[in-house]
């Protein structure tokens, strides 16, 4: 068991911490120190994102696309994602992914395209969980959290996208 796992041990639930416990290879547990900005910004930074992620998709779809398809993303969803569009699969079910900041725009992180990767919903789930469940309404501190090693964009997860392989 890390440091890192063993703080998190006494206040997650059973179910948390086994999820934490478990992560994929291309995702670790790091202690960041973060410097909470106002709610306006945040909500200013929420509003831009909505027009940043399209323009995350092309960018993903030119450049990764060797990680994408190691993910399970087929043609269909490439095309949508180089379209700028959320990838869906050939049936037109969307696919279990989620864009992630990095740093959470709650904890000073930006929409930059280096704060962003693009990982299984449930893994930025469990991360939410686990700032919130940490924050202690203190402006500027420290907080453990679940990043992509090497802060890649597109982290390699057994199982990718599909609902079926992450849920089977």
């Amino acid at each position: 068991m890390t440091p890192l796992l063993a703080a998190l041990k006494p206040i997650c639930t059973a179910q948390m911490f086994n999820d934490l416990a478990h992560l994929p290879p291309s995702l670790e547990l790091v202690e960041i120190e973060y410097a909470r900005i106002g709610v306006d910004e945040v909500r200013r930074r929420r509003s831009n994102f909505a027009d940043v992620k399209p323009d995350f998709f092309k960018h993903l779809a030119q450049n990764q696309i060797q990680a994408l398809t190691a993910m399970g993303l087929n043609a269909n969803a490439l095309a949508r994602m180089a379209d700028g569009r959320t990838p869906e699969n050939i049936d037109g079910q969307q696919l279990n992914a989620s864009v992630d900041h990095m740093l959470s725009l709650n904890f000073g992180g930006s929409n930059d395209f280096e704060n962003l990767s693009l990982v299984p919903t449930r893994f930025n789930a469990l991360k939410d969980k686990l700032e919130n469940l940490q924050f202690q309404g203190v402006a500027i501190g420290t907080l453990i959290t679940i990043m992509p090693r090497g802060r890649t964009q597109v982290p390699l997860i057994e199982g990718g996208f599909t609902r079926a392989r992450l849920y089977a």
